[in-house]
């Protein structure tokens, strides 16, 4: 199971076309969601269909779900920053040190291609004025901005 299902967020098909594309998300985990109702709106039968029907041909499956994503800037943004937020999460929930998740954390900034947001929480960037510094601090910023984000987010 991908770690979109798993993070029982309310989908929409520009969140799954990015994961998608970026082998994130199995074609059948989509088609299961489609089913299950994961989807933030219903979703046709008709698309139920065509899914199974795709799920085993990855190029094919792949182009229709792009067709399903509106070209919309908006809605192509929000599913990166949903990603992140999954990702993000999965940092924070690991066993691993603070020091050890805040390594993932910048590993996991370059894949997202340095999104400047995340800024206050990559440790070894240099503080904004008041925020503080050490890892607790940085940690801390992080849990911060994943609520926050959440919340923008609506997930």
């Amino acid at each position: 199971m991908s770690k979109l299902i798993k993070s029982k967020i309310k989908l929409d098909w520009c969140i799954v076309d990015f994961g998608l594309s970026n082998g994130w998300v199995l074609p059948t985990d989509i088609a299961a969601a489609a089913y299950n109702g994961d989807f933030r709106t219903e979703i046709d039968e008709s698309i139920i269909v065509e899914l199974e029907i795709r799920k085993d041909d990855l190029k094919t499956f792949s182009s229709y779900i792009s067709t399903l994503c509106d070209a919309v800037d908006d809605l192509r943004y929000r599913a990166i920053e949903v990603w992140g937020v999954i990702f993000l999460q999965e940092i924070v929930d690991s066993d691993k040190s603070i020091k050890e998740k805040l390594v993932d954390v910048e590993i996991l900034w370059e894949k997202f291609d340095y999104p400047n947001e995340w800024e206050p929480f990559i440790y070894f960037l240099p503080a904004e004025n008041g925020i503080g510094t050490g890892d607790d601090k940085v940690y801390s910023t992080l849990l911060e901005y994943l609520n926050w984000k959440k919340k923008q987010l609506e997930i």
